[in-house]
């Protein structure tokens, strides 16, 4: 049995790129943006929307992709976010 303190899981800061697949969603991003916890960046992969989504998004804080090819698996795609080298949060369904 271990007595004392737990060790740090993480001992730096990290922060988690969420590719958010986008088309006409200028209702639903301010509600999705404002609960995105600490550590983690949102990155709007814009299809083409023809509402305000992207500049509501780029208000909220979220870095805006524009992804020509539309479908959602178009804007998910790394190439979409210029292809960083950084950890990535998966999209799931």
């Amino acid at each position: 049995m271990l007595i004392g303190k737990a060790p740090e899981v993480l001992s730096v800061a990290m922060e988690i790129d969420v590719v958010l697949p986008c088309l006409n969603e200028a209702a639903a991003l301010p509600w999705v943006l404002s609960r995105m916890p600490n550590g983690f960046r949102p990155i709007v992969a814009d299809n083409g929307s023809t509402d305000d989504s992207a500049a509501i998004a780029a208000a909220h804080g979220a870095r805006v992709v524009h992804v020509p090819q539309r479908g959602f698996g178009a804007a998910c795609h790394n190439r979409a976010i210029g292809g960083e080298q950084r950890h990535r949060l998966r999209h799931g369904r």
